[in-house]
């Protein structure tokens, strides 16, 4: 009896290495061929959009010159009569127009509100106090106009160099470069821009006849 019982202890033994033996090269048959997951991002799923360039500067940003009084859309009309000196203020249709005296001697400098918030600056540039932006600049940064006009406002000299649907034109001096007029606005279409600031694309004077050949 206690040779059966011993035979019957041993068989069980047997058969639960057995078990153990199988189990652990089960296991390891499954790692070895299963297959393994890939880190690799999912070729089918939607990127993230990535920028690849900045953001354009939004209106009031624009610092052409330290000549600049207001920001567009944020400057009221209470914060423009307390800095600065009012030569005349008038008001047509909603549009309230103020000429401020400008630091180029003999020049007056401009700013229009609608409802309260500047929506228009012109500012003269040709001062000591400051030196004249270059029209190089603004090209590099901005890129070309939307339009160029010749032979516009003081001289034959004077270009218009429009971004009107960035927010800005330039009045510069075609031959040297040199910026005497900086005008910043809500962005608009170049139709909408000629219609409301067109007076100062005026043609300007004749020149001298010396100079007709230019």
């Amino acid at each position: 009896m206690i040779n059966q019982a011993q035979m019957k202890l041993k068989l069980v033994g047997i058969g639960i290495l057995i078990l153990i033996a199988i189990s652990i090269i089960g296991i390891a048959l499954f790692n070895t061929f299963a297959p393994s997951q890939s880190t690799t991002p999912n070729s089918d799923a939607t990127p993230t959009p990535v920028r690849t360039s900045p953001t354009p500067s939004a209106p009031q940003t624009y610092q052409f010159t330290p000549l600049q009084i207001s920001s567009i859309g944020q400057t009221t009309d209470e914060q423009i009569t307390q800095q600065n000196i009012i030569l005349s203020k008038r008001t047509v249709g909603d549009t309230t127009i103020y000429s401020i005296r400008s630091k180029e001697p003999g020049k007056t400098d401009e700013i229009r509100t609608i409802d309260g918030v500047v929506i228009f600056e012109k500012t003269s540039t040709k001062t000591n106090a400051a030196p004249l932006p270059k029209l190089t600049s603004i090209e590099s940064q901005y890129g070309e106009p939307e339009e160029t006009l010749d032979k516009v406002g003081e001289g034959f000299y004077m270009s218009a160099y429009l971004y009107p649907e960035r927010g800005f034109a330039i009045y510069a001096n075609k031959y040297t470069g040199s910026v005497y007029e900086i005008q910043r606005f809500l962005p608009m279409t170049l139709a909408e821009y000629k219609k409301q600031y067109g007076q100062t694309l005026s043609p300007a004077p004749a020149m001298p006849k010396e100079f007709q050949d230019l």
